[in-house]
């Protein structure tokens, strides 16, 4: 499934589920891209792919003059600091490297200068990943269903699941669930908040909800800053798309089954993951 899945948490509180994957070929889950309007799911055929005509770095003649290198001093270092506080830092995306979740129920594809927190408690298995700025979250939760859940019953499970988790959030707003090629089902919402260092900013989240055989279900969420989603999408949906469950393996849930009309978030009461920096 392509990007933007699951997650949750504030502020970016938030982050994903993407398609679960048992090991099959299925096809990958688009992220879903807003547009002028509202946002929308894309699909794999309508990805914006780069033309022929994009923008490339110019060549530098071989007379061109060459500006002397200017040591960086406390001084500047102090004004740099300054001129960039009260701006929204940009997510950072470092090399992806595997995640295997201890006892491998789950594996993921992550960057590897982002950090992993595991919140998982007897209801169910759950982790948390944050870029370094604490702008950008991925949330994978994976649950026992023991049965309880059918294909229908996941896009109302996922609604509800959002709904909860960003309930407290400013100018929530929602987009009706879209089902995805691999059978997932994904839903865009967006959110105002604080993001690193109190600044204020639009999120943008895609989440997802797929069952993973006849025992587990998996929600992915994903939250970035809306105004960087564009530059971010391509990397999110390697992220995404990476998710593979294994249904052998028992979740932090087996005690307490998911069943419809649950209303404890996937995404728990974990305080906000984002904007909590000093």
């Amino acid at each position: 499934m392509q990007f933007v899945r699951r997650i949750g948490m504030v502020v970016l509180v938030v982050l994903v589920v993407a398609a679960c994957g048992d090991g099959d070929d299925s096809a990958a889950t688009p992220v879903m891209q807003p547009t002028a309007t509202q946002m929308v799911m894309m699909t794999a055929e309508t990805m914006m792919q780069p033309t022929a005509t994009q923008m490339v770095m110019p060549t530098v003649a071989a007379t061109a003059v060459v500006q002397p290198t200017v040591v960086p001093t406390e001084a500047s270092a102090e004004e740099e600091e300054e001129d960039t506080a009260g701006l929204l830092r940009q997510v950072e995306m470092g090399d992806l490297e595997t995640y295997t979740h201890p006892g491998g129920l789950f594996s993921l594809d992550v960057p590897q200068n982002w950090s992993a927190k595991d919140t998982s408690d007897e209801t169910m298995t759950r982790v948390f990943f944050t870029d370094p700025t604490e702008n950008g979250a991925v949330l994978v939760a994976v649950v026992s269903t023991g049965g309880n859940i059918a294909q229908e019953d996941l896009a109302d499970l996922l609604v509800s699941d959002v709904q909860s988790t960003f309930s407290e959030q400013e100018n929530l707003s929602i987009q009706e669930p879209q089902p995805q090629s691999d059978g997932s089902v994904g839903v865009v919402f967006s959110f105002d908040t604080e993001a690193s260092g109190g600044v204020p900013a639009e999120m943008l989240g895609n989440s997802f909800i797929e069952l993973a055989g006849d025992t587990h279900a998996a929600l992915t969420y994903v939250v970035v800053p809306q105004d960087q989603f564009d530059g971010l999408q391509e990397d999110l949906d390697l992220v995404v798309n990476s998710l593979v469950i294994d249904p052998s393996v028992e979740t932090g849930g087996e005690s307490s089954e998911m069943e419809m009309g649950d209303e404890e978030p996937m995404m728990g009461d974990e305080e906000p993951m984002m904007g909590d920096e000093e």
